[in-house]
């Protein structure tokens, strides 16, 4: 397993914790589930044109675009593959 891959898998699991630290959210499924990034929870919150989730998610496509040169939009790329309704119990 390479360095890179390593430091990912590290940022990924701070990004859940950082989900399940917040906690539940009304009216955001992934909001509080340990399974979930903030990205994740930040995509549902733009799909329902509320602010944060537009804002978070224009601002994390800006820093994979511009500062990683990673192209695509960062909170559909964080929910591609993902199962709609994934349990918290793990």
């Amino acid at each position: 397993m390479s360095l890179q891959t390593r430091v990912l898998a590290v940022l990924i699991a701070v990004d859940e914790l950082g989900n399940a630290i917040l906690g539940p959210s009304p009216g955001t499924p992934a909001a509080g589930n340990a399974h979930y990034t903030i990205s994740q929870r930040l995509a549902e919150m733009r799909l329902e044109h509320r602010r944060v989730g537009c804002i978070g998610c224009a601002a994390l496509t800006w820093i994979q675009n511009k500062i990683f040169r990673i192209p695509g939009d960062h909170c559909t790329e964080a929910m591609r593959g993902f199962p709609l309704d994934l349990p918290s119990e793990g």
